[in-house]
């Protein structure tokens, strides 16, 4: 009895996760359209110590437009 208890017990325990496996992540499509969103949005990371002027004046571009566009956006909320 001992046995046949402990076999449907495994048996129940593989079978959720067989369940688990193959469902696909909830966020997957969220993930991947926030990753679509976001390429390209930034420099490129250095990867040279020669490169690092460079991707400090990307950034600081990035960063001056990133906050006119906020500025713009306050801006044309206030007003409304």
């Amino acid at each position: 009895m001992k046995m046949i208890v402990m076999l449907l017990a495994l048996l129940i325990l593989g079978f959720l996760y067989y369940q688990q496996l193959g469902k696909q992540p909830l966020l997957s499509e969220q993930t991947e359209a926030a990753l679509e969103a976001t390429q390209g949005a930034g420099p490129k990371v250095p990867t040279r110590p020669e490169e690092i002027a460079d991707f400090e004046k990307e950034m600081n571009t990035l960063m001056q437009e990133e906050a006119d566009k906020r500025a713009k956006a306050l801006k044309e909320a206030q007003e409304q």
